[in-house]
């Protein structure tokens, strides 16, 4: 398809500019208006500024379930541009990959540092051989837990002259120099998560995802069991995502009975 179809898979003109360093209609473009200009390139080393890869999600087995989840998990990869998704919304039913038409969707990446992009492929790769029955959604609703861990102590322990966050299901609130309030889209010095409630996954994940992303380099992370008690493989699940938002999980202190403690890198 090179010559006839240089445009496959969906490739938008943003996608390919990034990658190729120009334009292809301006080249096209060139060949009438400017020829000399055209066959300057001849002589030019094919060296794109970036290195692109489409990775086409391979569903394992067959499944009833929402795939938004993945969308979710997609987006923290640091290479993702773009995301195609073939299916449909909601719960619907999605067979085993077999072949292209069977893949669901593809995470289109980009990144100037080959070794950064093979490094979240292959853990796009690890989703799909160890972890894809958990960033997908069966049936109902997670079932949820009873929120036990005493999260306000745990804030009152911050340094408060940074400003932390505590997330849970009624809501979420900023905590700096001693004074609570509602908190606001911005970048925080930590977060302590504990949503924990009946939701959907993918709603699960969301909350999860935002915490993180709005956390500073160096900022702590702290997520209470219970906000993983209900996703499948409980701690490994968090862990793994951690790792895939750029936090740095922290070995547990022997009476931290199930917290877990990150540094955003």
């Amino acid at each position: 398809e090179v010559n006839a179809r240089p445009v496959g898979l969906a490739m938008t003109a943003a996608y390919l500019d990034e990658c190729l360093g120009y334009h292809l209609t301006d080249m096209a473009v060139d060949v009438y208006l400017d020829p000399k200009r055209f066959d300057r390139l001849e002589h030019k080393i094919y060296n794109p500024p970036k290195y692109a890869l489409m990775k086409m999600m391979i569903v394992p087995e067959d499944i009833i379930g929402s795939l938004r989840p993945v969308f979710e998990f997609g987006n923290m990869i640091r290479s993702t541009r773009e995301i195609l998704f073939f299916g449909k919304e909601g719960v619907e039913h999605y067979g085993r990959t077999v072949d292209l038409d069977s893949s669901p969707l593809t995470i289109k990446m980009i990144n100037e540092d080959y070794g950064a992009l093979m490094k979240d492929y292959e853990t796009i790769r690890t989703v799909e051989s160890r972890y894809f029955d958990m960033f997908y959604t069966i049936g109902d609703d997670l079932a949820g837990s009873e929120l036990k861990t005493d999260v306000d102590t745990i804030m009152k322990m911050m340094d408060p002259n940074k400003r932390f966050i505590l997330v849970k299901d009624g809501g979420s609130k900023a905590y700096q120099y001693g004074e609570v309030r509602d908190a606001e889209e911005t970048i925080y010095d930590g977060a302590v998560y504990a949503v924990c409630g009946k939701m959907p996954a993918a709603e699960r994940y969301r909350a999860m995802f935002r915490v993180m992303h709005n956390l500073r380099s160096g900022g702590l992370f702290i997520a209470v069991p219970e906000s993983y008690a209900d996703l499948k493989s409980g701690a490994a699940v968090m862990d793994f995502v951690m790792n895939i938002a750029g936090i740095r999980v922290l070995l547990p202190t022997y009476d931290s009975n199930g917290v877990v403690y990150g540094i955003k890198k």
